[in-house]
C-alpha cells in the first residue's frame, strides 16, 4: 500500500479572482486532462488551486478557469512527486444544508475510496514528507453515496463493513494486531475491504 498518505465558492467570487493572482500563488503547470460536468474532455496544461476549488487550463497559451461546479474530474502527472494525481468534484452539503461541489483528491480507488482535501491553512514548520501528508490534509472514505471523514470511520463506516465482511475483517484485524483507535488502521481496513470486493467481482 504505497502513497496512502503520499467550498463551492460562489461563481461571483471565483470570477473576481484574476488569473495573475492565482498564478502568483501556484505557478506550476502539469500536463493532464479535465472532464467537465457535460462530460467534455479537455487536454492541456493544468493548475489546481485548492484554496479556491478551481482549475486553470492552458491550451496553446490560452488560459481559462473552471470552478468546481463545472468539473466532473481531472488528472495530471505531478513531476515533483513522480505520481499521477486524480481529483473528483463531488456534490456535498455545506453547514447550512445548501448543495455545492467540492474537489477531492482520490488517494485510493475502489468500492470504498479514500479521498482527501488539502487544508487551506497549513503549518509552516519543518516536517517530514509523511508528516505533511498526514497533517496538511483531511481524509475521507467515499462509497459513491456517503462521504465520511476518516476520524469518524470507526463509528460510521466500520460497522457497515463488518455487517458485510465481518469474519474476514475480524481475522485481518486480529492477525495484524491493528489498533482500531489509529487512523492508519482505517486505511488498511479500507484497502483490505476493497481487495475482498475485487475477489467477489472476479
Amino acid at each position: 500500500m504505497s502513497n496512502l498518505f503520499t467550498k463551492h465558492c460562489s461563481a461571483t467570487l471565483i470570477l473576481c479572482i484574476s488569473l495573475q493572482s492565482l498564478q502568483a500563488q501556484e505557478n506550476e503547470w502539469n500536463s493532464g486532462a479535465l472532464v467537465l460536468s457535460d462530460n467534455q474532455v479537455l487536454v492541456g496544461e493544468l493548475q489546481y488551486h485548492h484554496q479556491h476549488d478551481m482549475v486553470i487550463l492552458k491550451i496553446d497559451n490560452k488560459m481559462k478557469t473552471f470552478p468546481a461546479f463545472k468539473i466532473n474530474e481531472f488528472r495530471f502527472y505531478d513531476a515533483n512527486d513522480d505520481i499521477n494525481r486524480r481529483f473528483r468534484a463531488l456534490d456535498v452539503k455545506n453547514a447550512k444544508g445548501a448543495n455545492l461541489k467540492v474537489i477531492y483528491e482520490v488517494v485510493l480507488h475502489g468500492s470504498l475510496s479514500l479521498l482527501r482535501k488539502e487544508k487551506k491553512h497549513k503549518s509552516k514548520c519543518e516536517r517530514s514528507n509523511l508528516r505533511r501528508e498526514i497533517e496538511d490534509y483531511v481524509y475521507y472514505s467515499y462509497d459513491e453515496e456517503r462521504l465520511v471523514e476518516m476520524r469518524n470511520f470507526k463509528k460510521r463506516v466500520l460497522p457497515l463493513l463488518m455487517q458485510e465482511r465481518g469474519p474476514q475483517l475480524t481475522k485481518f484485524i486480529e492477525e495484524h494486531k491493528l489498533n482500531l483507535d489509529k487512523p492508519a488502521t482505517y486505511v488498511k481496513i479500507l484497502d483490505y475491504y476493497n481487495d475482498l470486493q475485487l475477489i467477489v467481482q472476479n
